[in-house]
């Protein structure tokens, strides 16, 4: 097992990004700063604030498991993203599940229909029917015509 200074130097030396990642000293590159630094996981901003020796830099570490051209921010933030769609699409199923469940609770649904009934006699009977109540809002379709 390497110390802490061991693996310092190590990397220290390293000059690009490629050779720093495939090390076997565990190294992250500091792409501003162009620096191999001893890391442990592309996580260590999170940890460690002086990770990089720029400031502006901490976010944009690059470790072995990703490579060279995804940083820890390109990482977070896919990463939340796609938690959130996946929270997103959970809450419209959620609110999909509870309208139709008010519709079917509360009789809400469509104004009209057609229906088909037979007589005693066995004569059959086309027809529409209009939900009690509900009538075409004439305002509506006055201001879609003009």
């Amino acid at each position: 097992m390497l110390s802490d200074d061991d693996r310092l130097v190590g990397c220290w030396r390293i000059q690009d990004c490629n050779n720093c990642l495939k090390s076997d000293y565990r190294c992250g590159w500091c792409p501003y700063s162009s620096t191999c630094i001893p890391a442990n996981s592309l996580l260590d901003p999170v940890t460690r604030p002086g990770v990089c020796p720029h400031w502006a830099e901490r976010w944009e570490l690059r470790t072995r498991p990703l490579g060279c051209y995804c940083s820890t921010i390109t990482f977070l933030t896919s990463l939340v993203t796609i938690l959130c769609t996946i929270v997103g699409l959970f809450l419209l199923y959620g609110v999909w599940r509870l309208l139709s469940q008010i519709v079917r609770t509360w009789g809400i649904g469509s104004a009209s229909g057609s229906r088909i009934s037979i007589d005693d006699h066995g004569h059959r009977r086309e027809g529409t029917w209009r939900r009690p109540g509900w009538s075409r809002p004439s305002w509506l379709y006055r201001r879609l015509s003009d």
